[in-house]
């Protein structure tokens, strides 16, 4: 089965061709294609195609769905085998297709990149001509745009629109400006407020002995972004204006360069770097965050964009930067960076080291690498000031860390992760990560395990879940328990996970280090906080007061607690809302900071735990 993304939704078997019929059967089929080789949900497909639909009957309209589009399939086809396009999964579905018009046409723009990096003008012209050829109309034109329908259509809309200004940029390589001018004036007229598009017209139209109509095409995009932004074209289009108006350069010369190829060093071309860890198969939830991050990084507004994803340990915060980094690769066709700064561990990366190392990765030679660390800093901004690439830089300790890592550009994107807010970045889109939704922590658990693991205990699972305070580090913990015994039962899991003894313990399977997370978590606090957090563990109730939590900590005052209670809330390793519901209690310890600080407490903290339970003393105001 083949299908057709890239215009109204099509299908296909042999030189037969159908489009599906019905508006439910698109938004069904369109919402699989977008997470095509990808497990999904049956939960997640209802919340998207039949959101006002009780779970009652969206698990019959599933199945029903299912059954007809195989049977469309079929019939198509005239064979049964066509049906394992949609193949049934112990958590979802998952579509197979043979082929998918989107990833062929993706397919076709990278091998673009790749042969223009080889000097290969012609081969890169027509991979890009096959792929532009493939577009019948806007992505996804007529299936029901649910969030995800609508996130990987401007997605793809976006990698078409740098598709057709690296198929300008060749033909003015070629020498074939004046088609590249027809091309361009059309989309210009589109996409009115793309200064891209409209720096490559003025030096088509240019090139092709055109000056007036250049100057006339500067001016029209100059009134539009005043009126429509209030601002001035970029520095480069102002530049390109000033040698249009006094005549400089060969017409007929070539462009400099462009996306998919990099010049460092002479004629030497060097690969883009392309370093992004894989994305994760069973990524679950966080589309609202993920779209935030997304806008953040398309929206530079004259300066650089920089996103920071911040969170305690566990909340899936480079989860989440790997998955947008690669949503953002056609945004950044000059490349993407990546660098582990290990900022919660005990040896963060030194600015210097990951500079020399970008450095070469972008094609410096490491003899010209310089040893102080604000020259690496000055010439790493010099050679990304022509660029478009994103920086990810993970795990970030603090601002001195990543301050000489920040490109200069406006061009360049960086995207952040750190468990700090980094309050003394200026100019930082910030995305702040907690716990799961419920909803989406059953899901991430059945997307690991397996729906019918989940199913068969509904009770425990959500027991589980509050158990791992719906971190997703806990939770894959969590399945790769269950994996790692196929005989466990949620049940029993659910069972050694309530006893705070045993919880860290049961969570250490996998390549999720639950421990190691919350011992990060522990080491960013202060004595008073460890202290506290210690005493809290031994407590004899679920929730607490400020009055209480200062009565365990000898000379504490209550303001001084309520304020370290407030840092740990924000830590999320103390909870807002109690479980009685009792408004005078309004703190609770998270369920994996109690057992962790339980594991490290000593028998004095335990004792004053259970002296307060007893017997609390009146906390004083203030120090005497």
């Amino acid at each position: 089965m083949r299908f057709y993304v890239l215009g109204p939704l099509r299908m296909s078997a042999g030189a037969t061709q159908a489009a599906p019929q019905g508006v439910r059967n698109r938004a069904f089929l369109g919402e699989l294609l977008v997470h095509s080789r990808s497990v999904v949900s049956a939960e997640h497909i209802t919340e998207r195609t039949w959101p006002d639909r009780s779970p009652l009957h969206t698990a019959n309209a599933v199945q029903v769905r299912v059954s007809r589009l195989r049977s469309i399939f079929r019939q198509l086809a005239g064979n049964e085998e066509a049906s394992e396009a949609l193949l049934t999964h112990p958590a979802g579905y998952r579509m197979e297709p043979a082929w998918l018009d989107s990833a062929h046409f993706e397919g076709l723009v990278e091998r673009a990149h790749r042969v223009l990096a080889q000097g290969k003008l012609t081969d890169a012209a027509e991979a890009l001509e096959s792929a532009l050829g493939m577009w019948q109309g806007d992505a996804y034109a007529d299936v029901p745009s649910s969030e995800c329908v609508a996130l990987e259509a401007s997605r793809l809309g976006e990698v078409r629109l740098d598709a057709l200004e690296l198929h300008a940029d060749v033909l003015l390589r070629l020498r074939r400006a004046p088609e590249a001018a027809s091309r361009l004036r059309v989309l210009t007229e589109r996409h009115p407020l793309r200064e891209r598009l409209h720096g490559l017209l003025i030096t088509a139209l240019h090139h092709s002995g055109r000056p007036a109509e250049a100057l006339a095409t500067y001016a029209r995009l100059r009134r539009t972004l005043i009126e429509e932004l209030g601002t001035e074209p970029s520095p480069e289009l102002q530049e390109l204006h000033q040698k249009v108006l006094s005549g400089q350069g060969d017409p007929a010369a070539p462009s400099r360069s462009g996306p998919g190829m990099l010049h460092h060093g002479g004629s030497r071309a060097v690969i883009p770097p392309r370093q992004l860890p894989p994305d994760i198969g069973d990524f679950t939830g966080r589309d609202t965050e993920a779209a935030d991050v997304i806008a953040a990084l398309r929206n530079a507004r004259g300066s650089l964009p920089i996103a920071a994803i911040v969170g305690r340990g566990g909340t899936g915060k480079t989860a989440l930067a790997v998955r947008t980094s690669h949503r953002l690769r056609q945004w950044f066709p000059d490349g993407q960076l990546y660098a582990n700064l290990r900022g919660p561990q005990a040896g963060p990366a030194r600015p210097e080291d990951v500079l020399a190392r970008f450095l070469v990765d972008l094609g410096v030679d490491r003899n010209c690498v310089p040893d102080a660390l604000e020259s690496r800093a000055g010439l790493y901004r010099s050679v990304l000031a022509d660029l478009r690439v994103l920086v990810v830089l993970d795990g970030a300790a603090d601002e001195d860390q990543v301050r000489p890592l920040l490109p200069g550009s406006a061009t360049c994107g960086v995207l952040i992760t750190s468990r700090g807010r980094l309050p003394a970045l200026p100019g930082v889109s910030r995305v702040e990560l907690s716990a799961l939704e419920p909803a989406t922590a059953r899901e991430l658990l059945a997307r690991v395990v397996g729906q019918h693991r989940v199913t068969s205990s509904p009770w425990s699972v959500e027991e589980i879940g509050l158990l791992c305070d719906r971190l997703p580090l806990a939770l894959r913990a969590a399945g790769a328990r269950l994996l790692a015994d196929p005989r466990l039962s949620p049940a029993e899991l659910a069972a050694a996970l309530a006893d705070d003894r045993r919880r860290i313990d049961e969570l250490g399977h996998g390549a999720a280090d639950v421990r190691a997370s919350l011992a990060a978590d522990w080491g960013r606090l202060t004595p008073f906080e460890r202290r506290l957090l210690r005493r809290l563990s031994a407590f004899h109730r679920a929730s607490f007061s400020v009055a209480e939590a200062a009565s365990l900590v000898q000379g504490a005052t209550v303001d001084e607690t309520r304020d370290s209670l407030r840092r740990l809330a924000e830590a999320s390793l103390v909870v807002y809302g109690p479980l009685e519901g009792d408004s005078r209690f309004p703190f609770r310890l998270g369920n994996l900071a109690q057992a962790y600080a339980r594991e490290i407490s000593c028998p004095a903290d335990d004792q004053a735990g259970l002296r307060a339970g007893r017997r609390p003393e009146q906390p004083r105001t203030a120090r005497s």
